[in-house]
């Protein structure tokens, strides 16, 4: 049952991402290929964590496969994450305004800082290019900072399946 809560937190959060993208008007949508989309999300995920500073990382985590949720009428984005493994104590009240502050000098980006649940220390969500986005917080007990990452939006072609692991 504990682990359940937790499960029913993260599905939240991708419906109310995936809701925010869904509008009467459709989003723009990048010309990225599934996995160039992957690529670049991947990428933003691993400059998130890098700014926690290296003497408290203990071990880095990244999804090799994600998979595919409809951000409009039309469109997709390429879902994963990044787990980063914490050892020590570290200030994550700094480590969020250093998120914030990086992403914000990104061109196209900004971040929101995210108060603290039941389940995960106050975070950031980042919001990119093409309805991109990315949420990053610390569980609660502090052992491991969550980066869970949404592509930008893009077309596909037709046919193509997006029930797999990509």
């Amino acid at each position: 049952m504990m682990r359940r809560a937790p499960a029913v937190a993260i599905v939240a959060a991708i419906l109310a991402l995936v809701s925010g993208c869904s509008t009467d008007d459709p989003p723009r949508l990048s010309t990225l290929t599934i996995q160039q989309a992957k690529d670049h999300t991947q990428a933003v995920e691993n400059e998130i964590a890098a700014l926690i500073p290296p003497e408290y990382v203990a071990g880095v985590r990244q999804a090799e496969t994600g998979g595919l949720l409809e951000c409009g009428r039309g469109g997709y984005t390429w879902y994963g994450h990044t787990y980063v493994e914490i050892q020590g104590e570290p200030d994550f009240e700094a480590i969020r305004a250093s998120i914030q502050s990086e992403m914000k000098r990104k061109n196209g980006y900004h971040a929101l800082l995210l108060p603290a649940t039941r389940y995960a220390l106050a975070g950031a969500e980042i919001r990119g290019p093409f309805h991109s986005e990315y949420l990053a917080s610390a569980r609660r007990d502090g052992t491991e900072f969550r980066i869970m990452s949404f592509s930008p939006c893009f077309g596909l072609p037709d046919g193509t399946w997006t029930g797999g692991n990509y």
